[in-house]
């Protein structure tokens, strides 16, 4: 094993979080596996819209998923929704950009697609028995 090289993504990691944890929108950090937030086996983050979510998945330091979630009846579970309205799979720091760059729901240029988000791509469900989630705080309690 490189050591390296993976504390060089581990620090990657630690990056794109800090710039979701600090961005001003309210995202919910997700950790999945038995070592909750401090050794997650599946790190993610989902941030609510009046009509969709947005969640980004990361499943190793080199692949990330992102995707939209439309409210709908059909999507019970945000990390194995039945339909998603867009979703890109790329290393980590092109998935978050591409994320940030999306328009916003309700916005011009918001996708509306309705596509299937692959099955190796989702969150497994025997992860997500173990969750740990944390609210990213608002603007205001950062001050």
């Amino acid at each position: 094993m490189d050591v390296a090289r993976t504390l060089r993504l581990a620090e990657e990691m630690a990056t794109l979080l800090l710039k979701l944890v600090t961005s001003d929108y309210p995202w919910k950090l997700h950790f999945f596996g038995p070592g909750g937030k401090d050794e997650p086996d599946v790190l993610a983050a989902s941030l609510p819209h009046s009509h969709a979510q947005d969640v980004i998945v990361f499943h190793t330091a080199e692949s990330a998923v992102a995707y939209r979630v439309p409210n709908h009846p059909t999507n019970r579970d945000r990390f194995e929704p039945a339909t998603v309205s867009w979703w890109y799979s790329a290393p980590p720091a092109q998935v978050l950009q591409v994320l940030r760059a999306l328009p916003s729901p309700g916005t011009p240029g918001e996708p509306f697609d309705s596509t299937t988000l692959p099955t190796h791509l989702r969150v497994p469900r025997w992860f997500r028995d173990n969750e740990t989630v944390i609210p990213t705080p608002s603007k205001s309690d950062r001050r």
